[in-house]
């Protein structure tokens, strides 16, 4: 009996375990637990977060201005993207797709795009606002960029896929302006102004014929400048320091400026120091003027020997002019030693004129050694502004 009834006993505390027992079908969470959604509802402006963008590694400089500008604006752009000319500015395109455009002012859909993101900057001169914008109705995303050149209101916008990050800040830092035309020189001679000078050189004085060009210039402009120029055949600068009455005048005084020509060697930078010596005692302007055939380095060598003095970088003018495509037949006769022409004596007279007056000469001359006309059609606009146009394409707005 007792063992029927121990039996029984424990088949009903089973079967009120089993009855307590939660299922998997209807356990749910207590109160003190939070049921966690598969899915994050996710913001539309910041879908940008998950575009996959482009990345580069090379950019090239790119140039825009306006027509007639004295000024160009430098812009890196990644070197896969071209640009094309359209009426209004420029369409940038990548991979065949336009991705962009360039212009002059602000975007005139500003209303369409939220703004998500921005950052100002200012470098190189050019204050700079990059953003990102959001155009809900679209559901797109784009860079806006604004650089502000010294006034000037230059707009970039890009889609977002089409920049990255690294793309977005060098297209940003690399932005500067860069002159058009680069004018030597100008007004560093005041002092010079109607008195009286001496150009010492060799044969390259003779063959360019700057001395009767330089007196045109002061005659058909009411100046009243007294210039001569020497030529000496394969003179140096040591040539003219063993002249004892040349030395002699130019230490009394005779001469309110010197303009010396031959560095040809190093030891021109001790000559030099002679010289100057020389000119120190009667206060006398000493300006160091090489030809076209002279030594870089030994030019260099004298400057830094003599650092007071200033230069009319005559031969460093007619190279820009070369490098920036007048043919050097221009300028050299085509002899054994480069002798410069009349047109490379055009330039080193209007490079001392300017230097002494802060102004460009105006000359007019028909003879058999330089036509003015002929030498317009070669060096341009040149004659009129002393600027030699940067060798750089530029890309001009409408």
């Amino acid at each position: 009996m007792k063992k029927a009834f121990a039996v029984l006993l424990i088949i009903s505390t089973l079967l009120l375990c089993g009855c307590n027992a939660p299922s998997e079908e209807t356990e749910k969470p207590t109160e003190n637990e939070i049921a966690v959604p598969t899915e994050k509802p996710t913001d539309p402006r910041e879908g940008y977060k998950n575009i996959k963008r482009e990345q580069y590694s090379t950019y090239k400089k790119t140039y825009f201005g306006l027509e007639g500008g004295e000024i160009a604006y430098l812009i890196s752009l990644p070197t896969s993207m071209v640009l094309q000319e359209q009426e209004a500015g420029f369409s940038l395109f990548l991979k065949g797709k336009q991705v962009g455009s360039i212009f002059v002012g602000k975007a005139d859909d500003l209303s369409r795009w939220s703004e998500i993101s921005s950052a100002n900057s200012t470098a190189n001169s050019v204050k700079k606002r990059m953003l990102v914008e959001y155009n809900e109705s679209s559901n797109e995303f784009r860079h806006r960029i604004e650089y502000d050149f010294d006034g000037t209101v230059v707009t970039l916008l890009c889609d977002y896929a089409a920049l990255d990050d690294e793309a977005v800040r060098m297209v940003g830092i690399s932005a500067s302006v860069e002159s058009v035309g680069i004018s030597h020189g100008i007004n560093t001679l005041s002092e010079l102004r109607d008195k009286k000078i001496i150009i010492l050189g060799n044969s390259f004085i003779h063959t360019s014929f700057i001395g009767q060009i330089l007196d045109a210039m002061i005659s058909q402009n009411n100046k009243d400048l007294d210039a001569t120029a020497i030529s000496r055949g394969y003179a140096e600068v040591d040539t003219y320091i063993g002249d004892e009455d040349l030395m002699a005048a130019i230490r009394a005084g005779e001469y309110d400026g010197v303009f010396i020509c031959g560095f040809y060697a190093n030891e021109e930078a001790d000559h030099l120091e002679v010289l100057a010596e020389a000119c120190a005692e009667s206060d006398t302007e000493l300006v160091i003027f090489p030809a076209h055939n002279e030594s870089r380095s030994c030019i260099e060598l004298a400057q830094e020997r003599c650092p007071d003095l200033k230069t009319v970088d005559w031969k460093g003018e007619i190279d820009m002019l070369i490098e920036n495509g007048i043919d050097q037949g221009a300028f050299c006769i085509g002899d054994i030693h480069n002798h410069s022409t009349p047109l490379a004596g055009y330039v080193g007279a209007q490079m001392i004129y300017r230097a002494i007056y802060g102004e460009i000469p105006t000359l007019d001359i028909s003879n058999d050694d330089f036509k003015s006309e002929e030498a317009k059609v070669i060096l341009g606009n040149y004659m009129e502004t002393g600027k030699i146009r940067a060798n750089i394409d530029i890309n001009y707005f409408g």
